[in-house]
């Protein structure tokens, strides 16, 4: 499990290093972000979702929360597996935006 964590921090450590490697990441998260949109639209129209937060608003923060859940493992900063820690937020998201 720790050359997991050693990879993961070598990565970010990698893609925070230059200004291209910035860039290149935030193109990769905007595109995340945008393939991710229609999911939530989707999930509004069919009234499975709240609509008091835009679909745009709700693929924002599932992205900032994957990367939280990535950073806290790499640090060591949780005591649950990625996956568990991973599942749980998820579980604290979705009971957010699913419409009451």
């Amino acid at each position: 499990m720790a050359e997991h964590h050693s990879m993961l921090l070598l990565s970010i450590q990698g893609m925070l290093a230059n200004q291209q490697n910035i860039e290149e990441s935030k193109e990769g998260f905007c595109y995340v972000i945008d393939c991710m949109v229609p999911i939530f639209e989707k999930g509004q129209q069919s009234g499975e979702f709240t609509t008091t937060i835009p679909a745009e608003t709700m693929a924002h923060i599932a992205l900032q929360m994957f990367l939280g859940v990535m950073l806290n493992w790499v640090m060591g900063t949780t005591k649950e597996s990625f996956g568990d820690h991973l599942l749980i937020s998820c579980q604290v998201f979705f009971e957010g935006i699913l419409k009451k």
